[in-house]
């Protein structure tokens, strides 16, 4: 859910929605096994996993004016 609980038992409301909540809502079941079987496959690495690789296609290919994807993690990488 959107509470968070700080380590002295203060409880908060996520009103920020912690970014990927904003679009797929909070511990949505199938993003939560897609992200346990993403984490058992492997380690994370500097390169591009493959289904970035292939969202980053999709995109391309349903916005018409998107000629590349690029995946940030901040805003002050984008700049």
């Amino acid at each position: 859910g959107c509470t968070v609980w700080a380590p002295d038992g203060r409880r908060f409301v996520d009103c920020g929605m912690a970014l990927g909540a904003v679009g797929i809502g909070y511990a949505d079941s199938a993003v939560t096994r897609a992200v346990q079987a993403a984490a058992a496959a492997g380690n994370v690495t500097a390169l591009p996993h493959r289904l970035e690789v292939e969202v980053a296609e999709r995109l391309v290919d349903i916005i018409p004016c998107a000629e590349q994807v690029r995946f940030l993690r901040t805003g002050a990488e984008a700049g």
